[in-house]
């Protein structure tokens, strides 16, 4: 795993020196959702996010993702924690304030409780965003963070 941080974070470093690179952290709560059959019940979390957009000049909503989800209540007192790091790509609606961010990418889903049959995993989701002006944003999201466990969040972002 650690080779794979490192060959990520040597490929946006370098991709970092020909573009205009826009940095942002956000964070948000969720409503993590388990499905019916997992007899798990459902919770609440918090999910925080670093990423950063304009890697390729020619399409400047490419992006790198990373978040965190944790549990806070619910899901039978299991306590979970997961780490991912997406490929994302911000779609702006023409004249509005508005984008879409679909995401792909890996995932620790269990770096809390076991809740998923491996260690690591793919991950997707797709999120809204507006502007409220240069420097913020708020977000909807969904997020696939394991085998039982889906997410959907809302959260604001700062733009650097």
């Amino acid at each position: 795993m650690k080779k794979i941080v490192t060959l990520v974070f040597v490929f946006f470093l370098s991709s970092a020196l020909y573009a205009d690179i826009k940095p942002y952290i956000g964070g948000g709560f969720g409503f993590m959702a388990t499905p019916d059959i997992s007899g798990a019940e459902n919770g609440f979390g918090l999910t925080l996010k670093a990423g950063a957009t304009g890697f390729v000049e020619a399409m400047s909503g490419v992006g790198a993702l990373i978040e965190l989800n944790k549990s806070l209540t619910g899901l039978n007192d299991a306590d979970i924690l997961t780490v991912a790091t997406y490929v994302s790509y911000d779609i702006k609606i023409p004249n509005s304030n508005f984008a879409i961010r679909p995401k792909f990418g890996l995932i620790l889903p269990n770096a809390g409780d076991k809740m998923n049959s491996r260690d690591m995993t793919f991950s997707s989701g797709i999120g809204a965003k507006m502007s409220l002006n240069e420097q913020f944003d708020v977000y909807v999201d969904y997020a696939v963070l394991g085998e039982g466990v889906t997410n959907y969040s809302l959260g604001a972002e700062f733009k650097f």
